[in-house]
């Protein structure tokens, strides 16, 4: 969704709120300055949050070095029970969960922008 530089592309820009500044050097994140989360509506709660579990070090390096790849699937069986099938949806989401909250992690570690 970002170009190489990390600006929004032209179609992208059209999407973005009035209080989006559009101007690069607007946008561009200062050295030792923690990267913030933009509210895309009444998200302001979840974005603390967020931020508070990136900057607890053990928290937010555990996340960071997780492998997903490594997440066990649900032993599958001939005869599918209700219970296998719902331990596997189960599994499935804290799969997604953990992954979106991995790519959140790189995007404020690794960002030059002042909010992802």
């Amino acid at each position: 969704y970002l170009d190489y530089y990390g600006d929004y592309t032209n179609q992208e820009a059209e999407f973005l709120n009035d209080t989006e500044p559009l101007r690069l050097e607007e946008r561009k994140r200062e050295r030792h300055m923690p990267v913030g989360l933009r509210n895309i509506g009444n998200t302001c709660y979840f974005n603390c949050i967020m931020q508070i579990m990136y900057f607890i070090p053990c928290f937010g390096r555990k996340i960071l070095e997780l492998d997903l790849d490594k997440f066990k699937p649900v032993k599958k069986t001939r005869k599918k029970t209700l219970e296998s099938e719902k331990e596997a949806r189960k599994r499935e989401s804290s799969k997604k969960l953990l992954d979106n909250l991995q790519q959140l992690f790189i995007e404020m570690t690794l960002s030059n922008r002042k909010y992802a």
